[in-house]
């Protein structure tokens, strides 16, 4: 994938529209190289030939579809949105430019990139909801354009862990889970509100537990949609995150009252 420089600067307007004219110029080039089939590589039967010789020259044999073809190449370099990349496959066939490399752009190599172009959307969906999260949950932005789900879960949640470790001075070789509770007895943690304790103690201990003995060890299922699979858990470390955030500061005291 592409290196994104900064997270702000992806724009996912301009991001959407850019990945929607690269679909665009992906059908126009399938629609333009479907001509090119296996049975033209067959032998005539009266003549013993091949109606197309596989290695041949695409510029050569057919120099309009060639230059339609490159020109939606071209195209689609051009307009490529941040994060997305096209694979060597296809640059490698463009490249080579031969008849049966057309057959593989057409068969193989451009259905890759249409299916890569919808999980590209998908991150950009995520994306726009990450937006809305606790900063330290959208901060992944780019790691999340980048495909790597599994490493900006394990980001947020690791950022998590430490914030809460250094907030309540656990040492390295206590517990996060068991110091969670301790802080909540020795007031470094403080709900805010006091009925409210046993739920918010539990609540972060079960998520920093999730996160040391789930998150960390195994990827997202692939039973279902990753991105459904992922929805969750950054909700559920952006509800962590804000009540870290509540409980890490003294109680208001309106509140109390």
């Amino acid at each position: 994938m592409a290196k994104i420089e900064t997270v702000s600067i992806i724009n996912i307007v301009e991001a959407k529209t850019k990945i929607d004219f690269v679909k665009e110029k992906l059908l126009e080039m399938q629609e333009v190289s479907a001509f090119i089939d296996e049975k033209m590589f067959e032998e005539d039967p009266e003549t013993g030939s091949q109606f197309l010789e596989p290695e041949i020259g695409m510029n050569d044999a057919y120099p309009k579809e060639n230059e339609m073809m490159h020109s939606y190449w071209d195209e689609i370099k051009r307009n490529a949105p941040p994060g997305f990349s096209i694979d060597s496959n296809l640059i490698r066939h463009l490249s080579f430019n031969e008849a049966h490399d057309w057959f593989d752009i057409t068969k193989k190599d451009i259905p890759r990139e249409l299916t890569k172009v919808e999980e590209y959307k998908k991150q950009l969906f995520l994306i726009e909801y990450l937006d809305s999260l606790h900063p330290e949950v959208s901060r992944v932005t780019e790691i999340v354009l980048s495909g790597d789900l599994d490493a900006a879960l394990k980001t947020i949640f690791a950022t998590l862990d430490s914030k809460i470790r250094v907030h309540i001075e656990a040492k390295p070789t206590e517990a996060t889970v068991s110091m969670i509770g301790k802080a909540f007895k020795n007031a470094k943690l403080i709900s805010p509100q006091e009925e409210s304790t046993d739920s918010a103690r539990n609540f972060l201990q079960g998520v920093i537990g999730y996160y040391r003995n789930t998150i960390l060890h195994n990827p997202l299922p692939t039973s279902r949609n990753r991105l459904d699979a992922s929805l969750s858990l950054f909700t559920l470390a952006h509800e962590a995150f804000r009540l870290f955030d509540s409980c890490s500061k003294p109680r208001d005291p309106f509140l109390e009252s």
